[in-house]
């Protein structure tokens, strides 16, 4: 949350909620164990500072709107909402009250497959920050995480992460377009041999005169397909092959009205070499995911990239987003912007699933 916000502990979100509601209402016994160790903490606040669970949707949706900074993608209700109804996990909303006003809000969910509360929307949130009209509150929010809490991809100045004791997590990957009126400029700052793999790759993309594509939804099952032959080519599994991911882009696409979502399609001689999926929000556009068929068409993947960030300066945006994870490439000609996770009674191994 930005400065001006930050100051304004004395103008909290004015909503329609009351405290004496009950600070857990859950059904299974699993969820409610998982609660447990949060409320004990409640009871030992201050006279003056009290807290809330909320897992009505429609409150969550209400408190998100009130916190959010709205400042990417990520912080939008409509893009968290398209997770929320694919994987269906509980919401689990904890928020602070001062002196009976909300004053931070920790949007959580409970995965129950992993025993875990997650950011509401799941790990693939990214730029997540703490919510709070005065940063006084965040420790408060931190402690208050219940155990078997791990809250990932957090945006926030290194200063206060160290003290906050936040780990570093993987960096995400950012172009910043401003001032630039094509890729070349981008090109020309690389190291030679990867703006030549870069170019060459593209030349030879090129020649083949490729057909493009814009926003035909249907192709997103495509996607999915090209996504998970692609990985088991490298010996790995494709997100994908997991149908509540499948069913989260495709509700991306339906529950879209704060971002747009871009689907590119790159077909050469009528088959189709790359399908590719963006956000686009505010100043940024977001390359989020990508279909290859580099067994047919090697270099597709360089190709494809300087497509987006041309297309992206044409379109006016001010900066390209490739998300987190470098997966071999991204370092290489990227700036890495530093993301940390905070987590709470979990093992090394269970981070790592």
């Amino acid at each position: 949350m930005d400065q001006e916000r930050a100051d304004e502990a004395d103008k909290p979100p004015s909503l329609n909620l009351s405290r004496k509601q009950p600070i857990v209402s859950l059904e299974k016994s699993v969820q409610k164990e998982a609660f447990l160790v949060a409320q004990n903490i409640f009871d030992r606040l201050v006279d003056k500072v009290h807290v809330q669970v909320v897992t009505d949707i429609s409150t969550c949706q209400q408190l998100f709107e009130s916190f959010s900074p709205k400042d990417t993608v990520f912080s939008t209700w409509d893009f968290r909402f398209a997770w929320y109804n694919a994987y269906k996990y509980l919401p689990a909303f904890f928020v602070i009250y001062y002196n009976d006003k909300p004053v931070g809000l920790l949007p959580l969910w409970y995965e129950n497959d992993k025993k875990q509360f997650r950011w509401f929307g799941s790990w693939w949130m990214e730029e997540s920050s703490f919510w709070v009209f005065n940063q006084k509150y965040i420790p408060l929010l931190l402690a208050l995480a219940p155990e078997r809490t791990y809250l990932n991809a957090i945006t926030i100045d290194s200063n206060l992460a160290k003290i906050l004791k936040l780990e570093p997590d993987d960096p995400k990957y950012v172009l910043d377009l401003r001032n630039k009126t094509s890729a070349e400029e981008f090109l020309i700052k690389l190291k030679k041999k990867q703006r030549y793999n870069l170019k060459r790759d593209y030349r030879i993309i090129e020649s083949l005169r490729p057909e493009i594509e814009i926003n035909n939804y249907s192709s997103l099952e495509e996607l999915f397909k090209l996504s998970i032959n692609r990985f088991a080519e490298k010996g790995e599994h494709s997100d994908f092959i997991d149908d509540r991911r499948k069913e989260a882009f495709r509700q991306i696409i339906k529950q879209a009205k704060s971002y747009q979502v871009r689907i590119i399609k790159t077909k050469i001689n009528h088959q189709t070499a790359s399908l590719d999926f963006a956000f686009l929000y505010k100043d940024c556009y977001c390359a989020a995911k990508c279909g290859n068929n580099v067994k047919a068409f090697p270099g597709i993947g360089n190709f494809i990239n300087l497509y987006q960030i041309n297309e992206a300066i044409q379109m006016g945006f001010k900066k390209i987003d490739f998300l987190e994870i470098s997966y071999g490439w991204k370092e290489k000609i990227f700036q890495s912007m530093p993301l940390y996770y905070f987590q709470k009674g979990l093992t090394k191994k269970e981070l790592r699933e």
